[in-house]
């Protein structure tokens, strides 16, 4: 889980919305102040210290369904825009598991000495390294400081289900 904050960190804890729903991102105009899906929203007391993984394993804590170990996350931080007064959504990160990827290799323990006869383990680690270029450890790492969270702004996540292929149709954003 997120490290205790240092002396010269916020050492406060801080409510951060998040909607969690399976891919792919809804509108943004889904979260006007007149909107937003009460049933998809999370709240989670995080610091600013928080990683993007470990919002993935509260997310999968509160709402356990959503998520395998293998699912791949994105996120997206939605603000309120004050130039165009209404809200807007920058990429946040992409391809973020719930467990760590060396955690995954171990545990199914992918090897080309293990094939069958039939060779299901050699299709099956072919599926898995393509699982593999999938995965962005380094948007995993990504803490919610780096990210330049600002109170009020909301944590959109999608989970995409652990059979699909690609975010390809997922809708990328600026602040």
């Amino acid at each position: 889980m997120a490290r205790p904050p240092s002396p010269g960190d916020d050492a406060t804890p801080f409510l951060l919305r998040c909607y969690i729903k399976h891919a792919p991102f809804r509108p943004v105009t889904d979260f006007g102040l007149d909107f937003r899906p009460i049933e998809e929203e999370c709240k989670l007391y995080v610091w600013r210290t928080t990683t993007l993984r470990e919002i993935t394993q509260m997310l999968h804590e509160a709402q356990p369904s959503f998520s395998g170990p293998r699912s791949l996350h994105a996120f997206r931080v939605i603000y309120y825009d004050r130039n165009h007064s209404g809200y807007a959504a920058r990429e946040a990160g992409l391809g973020v598991t719930r467990v760590p990827l060396a955690n995954l290799e171990s545990l199914l323990e992918v090897s080309s000495d293990n094939r069958d006869k039939d060779g299901r383990d050699q299709a099956w680690s072919a599926s898995f390294d393509k699982f593999k270029q999938e995965v962005d450890e380094s948007s995993a790492r990504t803490t919610l400081q780096q990210l330049n969270i600002q109170d009020g702004d909301i944590l959109d996540c999608v989970v995409k289900a652990e059979c699909s292929n690609h975010y390809s149709h997922l809708p990328r954003g600026g602040r």
